[in-house]
């Protein structure tokens, strides 16, 4: 996969050099071409947005099944970009959600998937506010290349009421791995952690 995810980052970074309109399906998008590019992987063991079995009306972007008894693959995908028209973003709020995606991923079953890649993309805004040391992010977001860090609990406390009411998910401890981490130019970062669950005894964030 560290193929794929490095041919995907180049593939990245060329459609931002040109300008052309990138959207989070967009971004799905280039990941697709670089992984039928990149692997053996047929376009037929590929499922776009496969319901998630423990969060109704949720999507999984995209779960690999593939034959010959390989393990099977999730991804998630999440792009966090300055809204064209310059009007501010809540930096707090982004992070909730993007948090909570990353929960949502984690309580994934492993009868669903053997691996769960989380795919974060973002421009300079968000990158300031993670790499940010008042924030307490800066161990996750610029977490070095095969290191992992273990994510309870006491990780989120103390965290904004408005980063609070985005992560609508039961918490449960995971371990997230960097996988792959690099900036792609026009004040883009891709980054991609392995997640894997330390239990499943999910409870409440509040």
């Amino acid at each position: 996969m560290r193929k794929t995810f490095e041919l995907f980052a180049r593939l990245l970074s060329e459609r931002l050099a040109a300008k052309v309109t990138t959207s989070e399906d967009s971004i799905r998008c280039t990941f697709f071409y670089a992984l039928l590019s990149s692997t053996a992987y047929r376009h037929t063991e590929v499922i776009v947005e496969n319901p998630h079995p423990q969060f109704k009306e949720k999507k999984i972007d995209f779960l690999i099944t593939p034959r010959d008894d390989e393990v099977s693959i999730a991804i998630e995908f999440k792009y966090d970009r300055t809204i064209p028209s310059g009007q501010s973003i809540n930096k707090t709020n982004r992070a909730g959600m993007f948090f909570n995606d990353l929960l949502r991923l984690a309580q994934l079953p492993r009868a669903t998937a053997s691996r769960r890649f989380f795919v974060y993309v973002t421009d300079s805004q968000m990158a300031s506010y993670f790499r940010n040391p008042n924030n307490g992010f800066v161990s996750l977001f610029d977490l070095p290349m095969g290191k992992e860090l273990q994510v309870d609990r006491a990780f989120f406390d103390g965290r904004p009421i408005s980063f609070k009411a985005k992560v609508s998910c039961d918490f449960i401890p995971f371990k997230a791995i960097s996988f792959y981490a690099c900036d792609i130019g026009k004040e883009h970062l891709v980054r991609v952690w392995e997640i894997e669950t330390l239990n499943f005894f999910p409870f409440k964030f509040r």
